[in-house]
């Protein structure tokens, strides 16, 4: 039986009257209402999205035409104007959402016109592109070291983090922000201005903060900072994935290779730490005979794989994503850990018949840690001793 919106409000008051609803419950059904109505079909946000789009690479081909970003100091400045523009339009944009009001069984509802906030949204975010574009010209031209125009993209995807309200634009500055760091230490230490040692490091950092980050997540999403976590999330693992993705495909044809199995021990410290974090969570003793499958598993893992960073880093990602139960955090993790498996058999210096033995023995192991688990780490059956 269909139920009228109008009737909506009627009925939860009666079902507060008797007990059987919270107070609360008509103000929720209304926004609940609100949301779901007033959507907008999917080719008017695709138009007013598109339309924002357009309306940035006009403008961005009128100041083409006034031939501003020849002079670098009119780069920095434009990058500044554009970055300021798009923060105070993201922010002050969603105002003109609740204009008009609707009753709705006896609730009184806001109005979100949906598509001018679509198209809002959309330019501010063009023109934050725009303005990282000027910007980083205009550094670029200022200084000859790219070092410091990466530093100051850096700095400026810092501003929108903490400026700009949108979750696409804080994952984005995230993940930004650590490759222009990546870029910075790289240059830095190929001029020998910091230790060779230093982007590594950096890679550490972000995976131990990407780490720590999801641990985390859950009580992170119940603090202040809720509208935060998820997407700074994403975007530390984008950016640690990526930096072990750069040094795993470029670092062997540059003069600052990555070194490889200190690297990889750092992370494999890291997992260790995980998986002990993850016993302790899940009430196993870190000493009993399933928590020993786990620590043989990491020291072959360790043996095997001690030039490959990035396998026990997209392993951590997988546990994480099971922990945190997000599907898109185990997408990446499921892509990574494919990308750095298939990097390390390829990799190996060894026959195509030794390499097949390799992924047999691998794969009776893998059973047999999982035969061990099953049987180590399973509830004993009622009546059956622990």
């Amino acid at each position: 039986m269909m139920i009228g919106r109008e009737r909506v409000g009627t009925l939860l008051r009666a079902m507060v009257t008797d007990g059987s609803a919270a107070p609360d419950a008509p103000a929720a059904a209304a926004a609940a209402l609100r949301d779901a109505g007033d959507e907008s079909p999917w080719f008017v946000r695709f138009v007013a999205g598109g339309a924002a789009w357009v309306a940035s690479l006009f403008f961005a081909g009128f100041l083409e035409l006034l031939d501003i970003v020849s002079f670098m100091e009119h780069g920095i400045i434009t990058g500044i104007v554009l970055a300021a523009a798009a923060i105070g339009l993201r922010r002050l944009w969603p105002l003109h959402e609740q204009t008009t009001f609707r009753i709705v069984g006896g609730v009184r509802v806001a109005n979100k016109p949906r598509v001018w906030t679509d198209f809002g949204v959309q330019l501010a975010l063009a023109l934050s592109l725009l303005a990282r574009f000027y910007f980083a010209f205009g550094v670029s031209e200022w200084s000859d070291e790219p070092r410091t125009a990466a530093l100051a993209l850096a700095g400026m995807e810092l501003v929108f983090l903490a400026f700009y309200v949108d979750t696409t634009q804080r994952f984005l500055s995230t993940a930004l922000f650590g490759a222009w760091l990546g870029f910075a230490a790289y240059d830095a230490a190929e001029a020998d201005v910091v230790p060779r040692a230093t982007r590594d490091v950096l890679t550490l950092a972000f995976v131990a903060t990407a780490g720590m980050f999801w641990t985390r997540h859950a009580d992170l999403l119940r603090s202040r900072w809720a509208s935060w976590v998820t997407p700074v999330g994403y975007g530390l693992v984008v950016a640690a994935s990526g930096l072990l993705l750069d040094g795993m495909l470029f670092a062997p044809f540059r003069n600052v290779p990555a070194l490889g199995w200190p690297l990889t021990l750092g992370v494999l410290l890291l997992l260790a730490g995980l998986a002990w974090h993850l016993l302790r969570e899940l009430d196993i003793d870190p000493t009993s005979p399933g928590a020993l499958v786990v620590w043989a598993l990491l020291i072959v893992l360790a043996a095997i794989g001690w030039r490959e960073a990035g396998v026990p880093a997209a392993l951590a990602l997988l546990a994480l994503a099971f922990r945190a139960r997000e599907r898109w955090l185990l997408v990446l993790g499921v892509l990574f850990t494919l990308a750095f498996g298939a990097h390390f058999y390829y990799d190996l210096d060894i026959t195509l018949l030794v390499k097949s033995g390799v992924l047999l023995g691998s794969g009776i192991a893998l059973l047999a840690a999982r035969w061990a688990l099953d049987r180590w780490t399973a509830d004993p059956e009622p009546g059956t001793p622990a």
